[in-house]
Protein backbone atom coordinates (compact mmCIF):
# COMPACT_ATOMS: atom_id res chain seq x y z
CA UNK A 1 0.00 0.00 0.00
CA UNK A 2 1.28 3.41 -0.81
CA UNK A 3 0.24 6.82 0.42
CA UNK A 4 1.29 8.47 -2.79
CA UNK A 5 0.13 8.02 -6.32
CA UNK A 6 2.76 7.42 -8.94
CA UNK A 7 1.52 8.60 -12.28
CA UNK A 8 3.38 7.53 -15.35
CA UNK A 9 4.79 10.98 -15.71
CA UNK A 10 5.77 13.64 -13.25
CA UNK A 11 6.53 13.64 -9.60
CA UNK A 12 4.67 11.50 -7.07
CA UNK A 13 1.90 13.40 -5.32
CA UNK A 14 0.57 12.70 -1.87
CA UNK A 15 -3.01 11.55 -1.50
CA UNK A 16 -5.15 13.65 0.77
CA UNK A 17 -7.14 10.72 2.22
CA UNK A 18 -6.98 7.01 2.83
CA UNK A 19 -10.08 4.83 2.93
CA UNK A 20 -10.35 1.44 4.63
CA UNK A 21 -13.27 -0.84 3.71
CA UNK A 22 -14.61 -3.70 5.77
CA UNK A 23 -14.84 -7.21 4.33
CA UNK A 24 -18.62 -6.89 4.13
CA UNK A 25 -18.40 -3.61 2.21
CA UNK A 26 -15.99 -5.14 -0.33
CA UNK A 27 -18.32 -8.10 -0.82
CA UNK A 28 -21.33 -5.80 -1.27
CA UNK A 29 -19.55 -3.75 -3.94
CA UNK A 30 -18.27 -6.91 -5.67
CA UNK A 31 -21.82 -8.29 -5.88
CA UNK A 32 -22.94 -5.15 -7.67
CA UNK A 33 -20.36 -5.62 -10.42
CA UNK A 34 -21.46 -7.85 -13.31
CA UNK A 35 -18.88 -8.20 -15.99
CA UNK A 36 -15.72 -8.03 -13.94
CA UNK A 37 -13.43 -11.04 -13.35
CA UNK A 38 -13.20 -9.97 -9.67
CA UNK A 39 -17.01 -9.91 -9.43
CA UNK A 40 -17.11 -13.48 -10.76
CA UNK A 41 -14.55 -14.58 -8.17
CA UNK A 42 -16.52 -12.92 -5.33
CA UNK A 43 -19.75 -14.65 -6.43
CA UNK A 44 -17.93 -17.97 -6.65
CA UNK A 45 -16.46 -17.41 -3.17
CA UNK A 46 -19.89 -16.58 -1.71
CA UNK A 47 -21.46 -19.66 -3.30
CA UNK A 48 -18.61 -21.83 -1.98
CA UNK A 49 -19.08 -20.46 1.53
CA UNK A 50 -22.83 -21.13 1.35
CA UNK A 51 -22.24 -24.67 0.09
CA UNK A 52 -19.66 -25.25 2.83
CA UNK A 53 -22.15 -24.09 5.46
CA UNK A 54 -24.74 -26.56 4.15
CA UNK A 55 -22.20 -29.35 4.05
CA UNK A 56 -21.43 -28.75 7.76
CA UNK A 57 -24.77 -28.70 9.62
CA UNK A 58 -22.98 -27.81 12.85
CA UNK A 59 -22.36 -24.31 11.53
CA UNK A 60 -26.09 -23.50 11.47
CA UNK A 61 -26.51 -25.01 14.91
CA UNK A 62 -23.61 -22.88 16.09
CA UNK A 63 -25.30 -19.78 14.68
CA UNK A 64 -28.54 -20.68 16.41
CA UNK A 65 -26.70 -21.37 19.67
CA UNK A 66 -24.97 -18.03 19.30
CA UNK A 67 -28.35 -16.30 18.82
CA UNK A 68 -29.76 -18.08 21.87
CA UNK A 69 -26.70 -17.06 23.87
CA UNK A 70 -27.14 -13.45 22.80
CA UNK A 71 -30.81 -13.57 23.83
CA UNK A 72 -29.83 -15.08 27.18
CA UNK A 73 -27.26 -12.34 27.70
CA UNK A 74 -29.91 -9.70 26.91
CA UNK A 75 -32.34 -11.34 29.34
CA UNK A 76 -29.66 -11.47 32.03
CA UNK A 77 -28.81 -7.83 31.38
CA UNK A 78 -32.46 -6.88 31.94
CA UNK A 79 -32.57 -9.04 35.09
CA UNK A 80 -29.33 -7.50 36.28
CA UNK A 81 -30.84 -4.04 35.91
CA UNK A 82 -33.77 -5.10 38.06
CA UNK A 83 -31.44 -6.70 40.60
CA UNK A 84 -29.24 -3.61 40.56
CA UNK A 85 -32.26 -1.42 41.36
CA UNK A 86 -33.30 -3.75 44.19
CA UNK A 87 -29.81 -3.75 45.67
CA UNK A 88 -29.75 0.03 45.39
CA UNK A 89 -33.08 0.24 47.24
CA UNK A 90 -31.78 -2.14 49.90
CA UNK A 91 -28.61 -0.09 50.36
CA UNK A 92 -30.68 3.10 50.68
CA UNK A 93 -32.93 1.44 53.27
CA UNK A 94 -29.84 0.23 55.15
CA UNK A 95 -28.42 3.75 55.22
CA UNK A 96 -31.75 5.10 56.48
CA UNK A 97 -31.90 2.39 59.13
CA UNK A 98 -28.37 3.31 60.23
CA UNK A 99 -29.45 6.92 60.69
CA UNK A 100 -32.50 5.89 62.71
CA UNK A 101 -30.39 3.60 64.91
CA UNK A 102 -27.91 6.42 65.53
CA UNK A 103 -30.79 8.62 66.69
CA UNK A 104 -32.15 5.84 68.92
CA UNK A 105 -28.80 4.97 70.53
CA UNK A 106 -29.00 7.64 73.30
CA UNK A 107 -32.59 6.68 74.11
CA UNK A 108 -31.69 2.99 74.29
CA UNK A 109 -28.71 3.88 76.51
CA UNK A 110 -30.94 5.78 78.96
CA UNK A 111 -33.48 2.96 79.03
CA UNK A 112 -30.69 0.45 79.64
CA UNK A 113 -29.41 2.51 82.60
CA UNK A 114 -32.90 2.73 84.11
CA UNK A 115 -33.43 -1.02 83.71
CA UNK A 116 -30.10 -1.70 85.44
CA UNK A 117 -31.12 0.54 88.35
CA UNK A 118 -34.45 -1.26 88.59
CA UNK A 119 -32.61 -4.60 88.62
CA UNK A 120 -30.44 -3.40 91.50
CA UNK A 121 -33.49 -2.15 93.40
CA UNK A 122 -35.30 -5.43 92.81
CA UNK A 123 -32.30 -7.42 94.04
CA UNK A 124 -32.09 -5.22 97.17
CA UNK A 125 -35.83 -5.63 97.75
CA UNK A 126 -35.47 -9.41 97.43
CA UNK A 127 -32.63 -9.39 100.00
CA UNK A 128 -34.71 -7.29 102.41
CA UNK A 129 -37.75 -9.50 101.93
CA UNK A 130 -35.68 -12.59 102.60
CA UNK A 131 -34.24 -11.01 105.77
CA UNK A 132 -37.74 -9.95 106.89
CA UNK A 133 -38.99 -13.51 106.35
CA UNK A 134 -36.13 -14.81 108.50
CA UNK A 135 -36.98 -12.34 111.29
CA UNK A 136 -40.68 -13.19 111.10
CA UNK A 137 -39.88 -16.92 111.23
CA UNK A 138 -37.61 -16.37 114.25
CA UNK A 139 -40.31 -14.33 115.98
CA UNK A 140 -42.90 -16.97 115.18
CA UNK A 141 -40.63 -19.63 116.65
CA UNK A 142 -40.07 -17.53 119.79
CA UNK A 143 -43.81 -16.98 120.16
CA UNK A 144 -44.40 -20.70 119.81
CA UNK A 145 -41.71 -21.35 122.40
CA UNK A 146 -43.26 -18.71 124.69
CA UNK A 147 -46.63 -20.42 124.33
CA UNK A 148 -45.05 -23.66 125.53
CA UNK A 149 -43.34 -21.78 128.37
CA UNK A 150 -46.67 -20.17 129.34
CA UNK A 151 -48.43 -23.56 129.46
CA UNK A 152 -45.62 -24.94 131.53
CA UNK A 153 -45.84 -21.96 133.92
CA UNK A 154 -49.63 -22.36 134.24
CA UNK A 155 -49.20 -25.98 135.16
CA UNK A 156 -46.58 -25.06 137.74
CA UNK A 157 -48.81 -22.30 139.08
CA UNK A 158 -51.76 -24.72 139.41
CA UNK A 159 -49.52 -27.15 141.15
CA UNK A 160 -48.38 -24.44 143.59
CA UNK A 161 -51.95 -23.22 144.18
CA UNK A 162 -53.13 -26.79 144.85
CA UNK A 163 -50.22 -27.44 147.14
CA UNK A 164 -50.80 -24.26 149.10
CA UNK A 165 -54.56 -24.71 149.05
CA UNK A 166 -55.14 -21.15 148.24
CA UNK A 167 -58.23 -20.00 146.37
CA UNK A 168 -59.46 -20.86 143.01
CA UNK A 169 -57.17 -22.39 140.48
CA UNK A 170 -56.46 -20.58 137.27
CA UNK A 171 -58.53 -21.78 134.32
CA UNK A 172 -57.12 -24.58 132.28
CA UNK A 173 -55.91 -23.89 128.81
CA UNK A 174 -58.17 -24.95 125.98
CA UNK A 175 -55.48 -26.99 124.26
CA UNK A 176 -55.01 -29.23 127.25
CA UNK A 177 -58.55 -30.46 127.46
Amino acid sequence: MSVSSEPAQGYPQRRSGLTVFSRRAVLNVAMLLRDSVIAQRVRTYLLDVEESARAHPGVEEMRQSTQELRQTVRTLAVGYGSLDRRVGNLEAAGAELGTVLQELAPVIGRISTRVERMDHRLAETERRTERTEQVVCAMSQRLADMGEDMRAMREELRGVVRAVGAGPTPPESRTES
